[in-house]
Formats: C-alpha cells, sequence, structure tokens
C-alpha cells in the first residue's frame, strides 16, 4: 500500500495561530520505492505537503501505508527517487550524503520510538554528541548547552547516569 496524502491527510496537531511563514519543510511530488524486482513497492506515491515553522503535525493511516518511509525521507535518511524535498528553501532531493549529514546535524531532530542512545555513556555524553560532531562551540559551551536542553526535559538531575540506568521514558 503506498501513501496518497489524498486520502490519507497529514493533520495538524497544534501550534501557533498567528499567520505561518514560510515552510520550513516542504516535498512537491515525492516517490520512493522499496525493495527490487517483483517485490518492489511504490511507498511514495506524489506526496506534496509544506509543513510550516511553529506548527505540530501528526502523519496518520494504516500500518503499512508509508508513514515511516516518508518520515526517513522527509528527514533526509532516505533518498527520494523522484520529486522535490526542501529544507528551510533549500533543495535537499539530489545532494551529496556529506551535505545531507550536515544539515541532519544542523536543522533537523528526531525522536525515535528506539532511542539510540550509547550505553557507554551518561546522559550528558550523549546530548552532547551531534554537537561535538558540528564542530561549532567550545567544550565548555558544548557541556552548558547539552545541561541547559537536559534541565528543558527535567533530566538535569539525571545527566551523569549512564544511558542504560535511564527509564525508557527518559531515554526518548
Amino acid at each position: 500500500m503506498s501513501l496518497n496524502l489524498t486520502t490519507t491527510i497529514i493533520e495538524q496537531a497544534g501550534g501557533s495561530s498567528g499567520s505561518p511563514g514560510p515552510a520550513v519543510l516542504s516535498c512537491s511530488n515525492l516517490h520512493r520505492y522499496l525493495g527490487e524486482g517483483e517485490g518492489r513497492v511504490h511507498a511514495l506515491r506524489d506526496v506534496s505537503l509544506d509543513l510550516m515553522g511553529g506548527q505540530s503535525y501528526a502523519i496518520v493511516g494504516p500500518s503499512g501505508c508509508g508513514k515511516s518511509t516518508l518520515l526517513y525521507t522527509l528527514g533526509l535518511l532516505d533518498r527520494p527517487d523522484a520529486g522535490e524535498l526542501r529544507v528551510a528553501g533549500e533543495d535537499f532531493g539530489r545532494v551529496g550524503e556529506e551535505v545531507r549529514t550536515r544539515a541532519r546535524l544542523e536543522r533537523i531532530g528526531f525522536v525515535f520510538q528506539f532511542h539510540f542512545l550509547l550505553a557507554e555513556f551518561t546522559a550528558l555524553e550523549n546530548v552532547m554528541l551531534p554537537m561535538q560532531r558540528l564542530g561549532r562551540l567550545s567544550a565548555r559551551e558544548i557541556q552548558e548547552r547539552a545541561g541547559e536542553l537536559l534541565e528543558k526535559v527535567g533530566l538535569w538531575g539525571k545527566a551523569k547516569r549512564m544511558a542504560n540506568h535511564l527509564s525508557g521514558g527518559e531515554q526518548q
């Protein structure tokens, strides 16, 4: 089954009530195929959408309709087979992997069902890792920013706990 946004709507779940600015994430005529040969599936078929900043969205639909494929494609983890994909107005449909990786580090955040934390690091160190990879802040600034982020989600008191000593919800 493929995701068809004329029947499986991306619903706005809430957000600001002011007039929206330009789309922070958009795609038009997006197509994505999975598999090969006779088992090949047209997972995304002609998907077009504009997601505005300051809004929350939910992708809903039955199992197997392409929700995860859409998220992986919009999140620059998978490449579309056809169509246009823009993040903050910049075209990412055909750029190289290094550019896509940099964009994920700088512009896109994920909350996966599975947390993907590194068990050998503390909560604070796990939060610091992407900032270290970017290389824009000093070690002190990275640690301060990571602490601020943990504080925002109520986990500053557990910053020194190893990732596998946090509850499932805390890990997410």
